[in-house]
């Protein structure tokens, strides 16, 4: 595998079922066996398959490799002595790139927004409106970036938050300013005067 299919010991370790290349190294050390060096990793790519699939297809580099049949370490390596850009940037158009960084940054507030939807509900926890915001039941201050990012949200434990609407969240703001209620004194208080 590794001499005749110019594979990688990463690639040979994944192949049996390791996650890193460490017992293949080991195995090589143990019996002797000749590492290759140098350029001998992309010493048989088709340079010119490479170049078309990569700049005219503008295809992703692992798909390039899996056309190619070789690595993706290869062909970086290749890139880099070909002195060629990894990115295909200067290709497309400035316009090109910021609607697709806008398209980016679309998915990634529509995951986190169906995430925070899951995790606590789209209803106001005290008057059942439609949910506004995510309040810390506690009343303790904490960074918005816990409950408007996919790792925040994924850390968060959903029992310590209450989802609120506009007008109770800021009754709860106020309640908790003028007295030192509870949660659930809070939560009835609010329910009994509306």
């Amino acid at each position: 595998m590794y001499y005749e299919d110019k594979m990688t010991m990463t690639d040979i370790a994944r192949h049996f079922g390791y996650k890193g290349s460490s017992t293949i190294t080991a195995l090589f050390r143990e019996n002797g066996w000749e590492k290759r060096r140098g350029d001998t990793v992309d010493r048989d790519i088709d340079i010119e398959q490479v170049r078309k699939l990569y700049f005219e297809q503008r295809l992703p580099l692992q798909e390039v490799g899996r056309r190619s049949g070789k690595t993706t370490y290869a062909l970086k390596k290749l890139f880099r002595r070909m002195e060629w850009s990894l990115r295909n940037t200067e290709a497309q158009s400035v316009e090109e790139r910021e609607e697709r960084k806008r398209q980016a940054q679309k998915r990634h507030h529509e995951k986190v927004r169906r995430l925070r939807d899951e995790i606590f509900g789209t209803e106001c926890e005290i008057c059942g409106v439609e949910r506004d915001v995510v309040h810390r039941k506690d009343g303790k201050s904490h960074s918005p970036y816990l409950i408007n990012s996919l790792r925040g949200l994924r850390s968060v434990e959903p029992n310590e938050w209450a989802p609120l609407c506009k007008a109770c969240h800021l009754d709860v703001h106020a309640l908790m300013r003028v007295k030192t209620f509870e949660w659930e004194n809070i939560k009835r208080f609010l329910r009994n005067a509306s």
